[in-house]
C-alpha cells in the first residue's frame, strides 16, 4: 500500500536520529538471528518468526543512528533465554553481551512506569516502552496491544507485521 509505504518512511526519516526502541520479541528474534538464522524457527518464543523476519529486522534497524532499550527488554530478553544449554547458551550469551554494549539503554523508573494507565493491561515492560516514548521515540513492535495503545494515545510506533507488508525495506 502506498499510504504505508509513505508513512513508513516518513517514521524512518523523522526519526533516524533519534534512534528506534526494540520491543522484547524481536529484540530476541535479532539477537537469536545474530547467533544462527536457524535458531529462530527452533526456539520457543521466536518460533513465530521467519528467517526472513530478521533479514528485514536487520535492515530496518540499520537505518536508525541508534537502537534504543530499555533494562525491563533487556532483563525479558535475558530470562527468555535461560533455558538455553551449551554452546547454544554461549553464543547467545556472547552476542547479547557484544549488542548490550551497543545499543542506547534508557532507564524508566518502575514508579513512573506504573503510574501509568495501561500499566494494570500490559504490565511493567510496556509500561516503561510506554512511558520512554513519550520522549517521542519510535516504537518497533510485533505486539498489537502495544501497538494499539500507542496509536490510540498519538505515540510513534511502528507494527512489525505492517513492515512486513511493506516494499520499502525488501532487497531488490
Amino acid at each position: 500500500m502506498p499510504d504505508e509505504q509513505s508513512d513508513l518512511a516518513n517514521l524512518i526519516s523523522t526519526h533516524r536520529s533519534a534512534g528506534i526502541l526494540v520491543d522484547t520479541n524481536l529484540l530476541l528474534v535479532y539477537l537469536i538471528g545474530r547467533c544462527d538464522l536457524a535458531w529462530i524457527a527452533s526456539f520457543e518464543r521466536t518460533r513465530a518468526f521467519r528467517e526472513e523476519d530478521f533479514v528485514l529486522l536487520e535492515a530496518l534497524l540499520t537505518r536508525f543512528d541508534k537502537v534504543l532499550t530499555t533494562p525491563n527488554v533487556l532483563t525479558e530478553v535475558s530470562n527468555l533465554t535461560n533455558k538455553m544449554k551449551g554452546d547454544r547458551k554461549d553464543r547467545f550469551v556472547d552476542i547479547f553481551k557484544n549488542r548490550i554494549q551497543r545499543f542506547e539503554e534508557r532507564y524508566i523508573a518502575s514508579v513512573q512506569a506504573s503510574e501509568l494507565e495501561y500499566f494494570a493491561k500490559c504490565g511493567l515492560t510496556d509500561a516503561a516502552i510506554l512511558a520512554a516514548a513519550r520522549n517521542n521515540w519510535l516504537v518497533l513492535s510485533a505486539d498489537f496491544r502495544l501497538y494499539g495503545i500507542m496509536m490510540y494515545l498519538g505515540m510513534s510506533c511502528l507494527n512489525f507485521n505492517h513492515v512486513r507488508n511493506s516494499d520499502l525495506l525488501k532487497p531488490e
